[in-house]
């Protein structure tokens, strides 16, 4: 929150896509600790699509149709 001037601060969540200032969105994401991993709260398959999201965002929009 401090660093995005966010109020109030988002409550995390993985996968939680957050609108930011100046069209950015935040993306939530477990890191990839052992513990994490270990413990199945982050699997490849969702960090996968954590990965997935961010091209999809990066993207932008589609172009509208000719």
């Amino acid at each position: 929150a401090r660093l995005t001037g966010l109020r109030p601060r988002p409550k995390f969540r993985h996968g939680l896509k957050v609108p930011a200032p100046n069209d950015r969105t935040i993306l939530c994401s477990y890191y990839c600790s052992q513990q994490n991993t270990f413990t199945g709260k982050l699997a490849e398959e969702i960090f996968d699509t954590v990965f997935h999201e961010t091209r999809e965002i990066a993207a932008g929009p589609p172009a509208p149709p000719a």
